[in-house]
């Protein structure tokens, strides 16, 4: 009985739950889409699970697949399975609830209208037998339409919202944080470069960043109010640069939304008129686009310019960021069903207003983008080309568990302010360290008890010894009673001395002995770990990405 009141401690005290490490996400090698070669993440979607190759989409929530049923119906598309990154056959799926058709708001600011059909089904990362999470029950977004030709991986940790705000799923990011597969809310991406070296392909990490692509010059930004625009920063120069001869191509600075879900760089028509002037371009007023022949193409490899973006916080601060691309980078093929043919293309778009000002995926061939959702900042970087920095992935941890808290947000990239430059282990969370301080504590009161419980066992064994020895040194019963009651007192005033046992024991008592269960703090800190995943859920939830009336 002396070790239940432990027991009953021990099974008390709450387990604390480990960080888990980020996901650095492996891509699928292969170059996808029609409008450039683009480095593509795989996916395994529904049960048994389906191959597909998406693309990462900073503004998507969900999920995006392109039909099996509806996806090559119309077009002549050589290859076309393979060609939009492998097809989901929605009536092979066990585990497939659908939801309905929606009309889509991903990208509808350009003009982009896309239907889908939308559901929950079991969706995991990279390829089979990689050891990638799965979740089940995840929103996925079954699309035909060549707006986009491939499908998406929505890294936007925003619900998606079927009809109305009590109608809403949890997005893929928000579920891999809530399930404890990611240490934060956050992510990191660059889309890769086929120009570079042969290929290099692109790089994501959910719930933390690569230290080894994250070049030195990285500059943090707070989310713009919109936040369907949250990626939003200012662009106060645009710059080409040729045998030491410069050019502005952007006559006035203007907010511009970083997006990886289309390709191309979307410009007012005055800075598109600038780089018409300044590259030879030629705008094709029925696609939209700036075609290249053979001959401008060969023109604009030779000349070989150099054009940087600056981006700049927009307050008195005065702090930017330069992103340098070579001209390779603008390089691209653009082919059917695009346009009619494959051909040359620069990618730039005008842009009818400012709510259709982006920096496309071309953007983030150069560029390093980190996105911290538990403070509402991200950083951009120049991407790090050094071959000989190896990969060295860093986690983003929740804002409480920040080592450098009192350095604002806008002064450091997310991963540098929480890690404090830790290496790539991830720092214990607040809920560790108090498991391990009860831990400690339970180990001595384990200890401390055993003792006592041995030092007790050991007096009780002696003290029956002494009342053995006191019966057989006793007179016989009737020496006892044939005195006066006078000589039986003097008995007890005087017992007999006991050889070598110490008087201190016959004080000790049932109640000195009990142990009090010792009264444990240190919830408080699980409670604080625990605060931190629903304040930060909630501020994604509270995040809406709104889709339309069902069709």
């Amino acid at each position: 009985m002396l070790f239940a009141p432990l027991q009953a401690l021990i099974s008390a005290i709450p387990t604390a739950t480990a960080v888990p490490a980020p996901l650095s996400i492996a891509p699928s090698q292969a170059w996808d889409g029609n409008d450039g070669y683009w480095s593509s993440f795989p996916l395994r979607i529904g049960t048994p699970p389906q191959n597909v190759r998406v693309l990462v989409s900073t503004a998507a929530t969900s999920s995006w697949v392109v039909s099996a049923q509806y996806g090559c119906q119309g077009y002549s598309l050589y290859g076309c399975a393979g060609a939009r990154g492998g097809l989901f056959k929605s009536n092979a799926s066990s585990s497939l609830v659908t939801k309905g058709f929606y009309h889509t708001e991903v990208e509808s600011n350009l003009g982009i209208d896309v239907q889908a059909q939308l559901g929950f089904d079991t969706v995991g990362l990279g390829w089979q037998g990689t050891g990638e999470p799965t979740l089940l029950n995840t929103t996925v977004t079954e699309f035909a339409d060549v707006s986009f030709l491939v499908g998406m991986f929505g890294v936007n940790p925003r619900p998606t919202n079927f009809s109305d705000f009590n109608d809403r799923a949890t997005s893929y990011l928000s579920l891999l944080f809530e399930k404890n597969k990611i240490p934060s809310l956050s992510y990191s991406y660059t889309a890769g470069a086929k120009y570079m070296n042969g290929g290099i392909l692109a790089s994501l990490v959910l719930g933390g960043y690569d230290e080894g692509l994250s070049g030195p010059n990285g500059l943090s930004f707070p989310f713009h109010f919109d936040d369907t625009r949250d990626l939003s920063v200012r662009l106060q120069a645009i710059t080409s640069k040729e045998r030491l001869i410069s050019t502005s191509l952007l006559p006035e600075e203007i907010l511009i939304l970083i997006d990886s879900t289309v390709t191309q760089i979307w410009l007012p028509i005055e800075a598109c008129r600038i780089f018409e002037a300044t590259f030879g371009l030629v705008f094709d007023d029925t696609t939209g686009y700036y075609f290249l022949d053979g001959k401008q193409h060969a023109n604009l490899l030779s000349r070989k310019p150099s054009i940087t973006f600056t981006l700049g916080q927009g307050n008195e601060a005065g702090k930017t960021v330069n992103i340098t691309f070579p001209y390779a980078a603008f390089d691209l093929n653009i082919s059917y069903p695009a346009v009619p043919d494959n051909m040359f293309y620069f990618p730039l778009r005008q842009a009818a207003n400012e709510t259709q000002f982006t920096l496309g995926r071309v953007f983030l061939q150069e560029a390093y983008l980190t996105v911290d959702y538990g403070r509402s900042n991200f950083s951009i970087s120049q991407r790090n080309w050094d071959i000989e920095q190896k990969s060295r992935i860093v986690s983003i941890m929740p804002p409480s568990n920040g080592s450098i808290s009192d350095v604002p947000d806008s002064a450091l990239k997310p991963a540098e302010k929480d890690a404090g430059k830790l290496g790539a282990t991830p720092a214990l969370s607040k809920g560790a360290r108090a498991g391990i301080g009860i831990a400690a504590a339970v180990v001595i009161v384990l200890v401390v008890a055993v003792g006592i419980y041995l030092y007790l066992r050991r007096w009780k064994r002696q003290r029956t010894n002494i009342n053995s020895e006191l019966i057989s040194s006793a007179p016989d019963s009737k020496e006892v009673f044939s005195g006066t009651p006078q000589e039986l007192s003097a008995v007890e005033r005087q017992p007999p001395e006991l050889s070598g046992q110490p008087s201190s024991l016959q004080e000790v008592n049932g109640e000195d002995t009990q142990i009090t269960p010792w009264e444990f703090h240190g919830q408080h800190s699980f409670s604080e770990l625990n605060h931190v995943h629903t304040r930060q859920h909630r501020s994604s939830e509270a995040l809406l990405y709104e889709l339309e009336t069902p069709i």
